[in-house]
């Protein structure tokens, strides 16, 4: 292996292992809130999960998994992981390029919504 690859795994390594740690500290304060709102499971689900503490939570576990593969590939040299962590990535950004199009699609609903979520 040349210098320059085992330089480029070790810095994937290590900002992967930093957006783990930040998911994780997301998913933990996103429980925290959760639970010291005094939601429990019933009342997630009869939200449908619009909590933001809740929503809070799913990223953060999101963001962790996410970071977990490309960390894991990146230090064992895993094409299997390093791959899963491409396409999650692509699914990310392709997720995120969605909601931005019909964001402004509809942003006469989108600009009532986000005003209401924010005078509540």
């Amino acid at each position: 292996m040349s210098c320059a690859m085992g330089t480029i795994r070790y810095i994937l390594f290590f900002f992967n292992f930093l957006l783990a740690l930040a998911g994780l500290a997301i998913c933990i304060t996103g429980v925290v809130a959760a639970r010291t709102k005094g939601a429990s499971f019933d009342n997630v689900v009869q939200e449908q999960l619009t909590t933001p503490a809740v929503v809070f939570a799913i990223v953060g576990a999101c963001v962790f998994i996410f970071a977990f593969f490309g960390c894991c590939g990146a230090l064992r040299e895993s094409h299997c992981m390093i791959v899963t962590y491409a396409v999650l990535l692509l699914t990310l950004f392709l997720l995120q390029v969605a909601v931005a199009v019909l964001a402004y699609t509809f942003r006469s609903q989108t600009d009532s919504v986000v005003s209401n979520a924010i005078t509540k």
